[in-house]
């Protein structure tokens, strides 16, 4: 069988190496391209009652509010971010 080789020489992390993974065209951060989801944006979880369903809302851009729409039935939640705020990350909403 033939087993893949690596050759260390080539690898961007290594020290002394004299490629690097800023030269390389393309990388980049790319978080931007990316669905919220798959970023690292806090969230809400919220047990939405009116269609019984979990979903997730995140942090506006602003940092000024948390803001998402029921699974289901689309209703709009908002929900404000300012002091004395709440330790928990799940909530409940009519």
């Amino acid at each position: 069988m033939n087993r893949p080789s690596f050759d260390a020489s080539s690898d961007p992390r290594q020290e002394g190496s004299a490629r690097s993974a800023e030269g390389f065209a393309g990388c980049g951060d790319r978080r931007k391209d990316l669905h919220p989801e798959d970023q690292k944006v806090p969230f809400l979880g919220i047990h939405f009652k009116c269609c019984k369903t979990y979903g997730r809302i995140y942090r506006s851009p602003l940092r000024l509010v948390y803001e998402g729409h029921c699974p289901k039935c689309r209703g709009l939640l908002t929900v404000p971010i300012g002091p004395g705020g709440l330790d928990t990350r799940f909530l409940s909403a009519q």
